[in-house]
């Protein structure tokens, strides 16, 4: 799958999940972020010996992306994606 349709596909589920506010794809965005971890951990070697600096940015792109899915898991989220509002602003300070 070529570099566009991958960020198309991201694209697509970040804004399903943000704007239609989707479980169902919270939980196919949460699997492909997953399976991208665990590809970029198993190719982390062979990529490191080839391009160390390529390298060093997909475990960054990897890193941030497992944080930003497991925002979707906090109390406040789960709340807003169900429809229950309003969120509670405390929780972000």
């Amino acid at each position: 799958m070529s570099s566009r349709s991958s960020a198309g596909i991201a694209l697509f589920l970040i804004i399903m999940v943000s704007h239609g506010r989707s479980r169902v794809f919270k939980w196919i965005l949460t699997v492909l972020a997953a399976l991208g971890t665990v590809i970029t951990i198993v190719e982390l070697p062979a990529d490191f010996a080839a391009q160390p600096a390529v390298a060093t940015i997909f475990v960054l792109q990897s890193v941030l992306t497992f944080v930003a899915v497991g925002f979707l898991f906090r109390s406040d989220a789960k709340a807003w994606l169900a429809g229950r509002e309003p969120i509670d602003l405390e929780a972000f300070r």
